[in-house]
């Protein structure tokens, strides 16, 4: 850990300089003695090593550093070795702190992996929530809310470093599976969080260009838009056990066309871009108070 630039703190685990993991591990460093104040920077260097097989990682800036088959780690910073974007980094910095602190689970729209970023802050959540909170990202492009449901028990631990959990999700599952079991899924999903849960309702989904005024240059698929229509519909009407919901989809959706994107709002007709990002925050759909109270 590096407070203030040029400072460098080195994680030990139970007193030790390394540890090992299994597959599917985690591992919790020793505490730091280091007091960061609120909205000050600070880095988290992260180092590997592996003599055979290589570390990957599908998304990037994750990691600074990673030498394969190299048996003695460097001390830090690291001279001349080039940042990597293969491997993962640190799960999450853990803090003590009586400021509110949110989980984020979700797909590619929430992980802000595609546009939709004000800063390093990406997605249809963060960049309402970062300045005032801290956070885990831990949604994943490409998953579904049953994948989060069945097949994400360690992120979904994660909650118990944070105070709140928002989900961002259900698109994915929308596209193969009908609205009503995905809100059975959503509800099932609610339930393993003894925290406060608030959901997202689902943004549209077209194709076309998303330039014209009216939204005649974006094409809706009708099976989709009606499977959305009745999950975000049971989104506002209270999912059980749900704290409540914050309503990103009627920000992104053109007025008089349901399922089609607001003009300039879109680049692929499934992520919003920076734009988008921006209007959410504007709107102040995502209430800080709500984390608060």
């Amino acid at each position: 850990m590096e407070y203030p630039s040029g400072h460098f703190y080195q994680l030990t685990f139970a007193g030790q300089l390394s540890a090992y993991l299994q597959d599917g591990a985690e591992r919790l460093s020793d505490p730091l003695p280091v007091s960061i104040p609120a909205g000050a920077r600070f880095w988290e260097w992260t180092y590997y090593e592996g003599t055979t097989g290589v570390l990957f990682c599908m998304t990037n800036n994750q990691v600074d550093a990673a030498i394969l088959g190299e048996p003695v780690p460097p001390r830090w910073p690291v001279p001349g070795m080039a940042p990597s974007s293969r491997v993962y980094g640190a799960t999450a910095i853990i803090g003590v702190t009586d400021r509110p602190a949110i989980l984020l689970l979700g797909d590619s729209r929430a992980a802000g992996t595609m546009g939709g970023s004000i800063g390093n802050d990406g997605g249809n959540v963060l960049p309402s929530i970062s300045r005032d909170f801290a956070f885990i990202n831990a949604a994943v492009p490409g998953e579904t809310l049953w994948q989060a449901l069945t097949a994400a028990n360690h992120r979904r631990s994660l909650a118990r470093f944070c105070s709140h959990v928002v989900i961002s999700g259900g698109v994915n599952d929308l596209m193969g599976t009908d609205a009503q079991q995905v809100i059975e899924t959503v509800t099932r999903l609610v339930a393993t969080f003894p925290l406060p849960v608030f959901l997202v309702t689902v943004e549209p989904f077209s194709s076309g260009g998303f330039q014209a005024a009216d939204g005649g240059d974006q094409v809706i698929n009708p099976i989709f838009e009606a499977r959305r229509r009745l999950y975000n519909q049971a989104v506002r009407d209270g999912i059980p056990g749900a704290a409540g919901y914050f309503d990103i989809a009627s920000l992104a959706e053109l007025p008089g066309h349901p399922g089609k994107w607001r003009p300039g709002l879109t680049e692929d007709g499934l992520h919003g871009n920076g734009e988008f990002a921006r209007h959410v925050v504007s709107s102040r759909v995502i209430s800080a108070e709500v984390f608060r109270r």
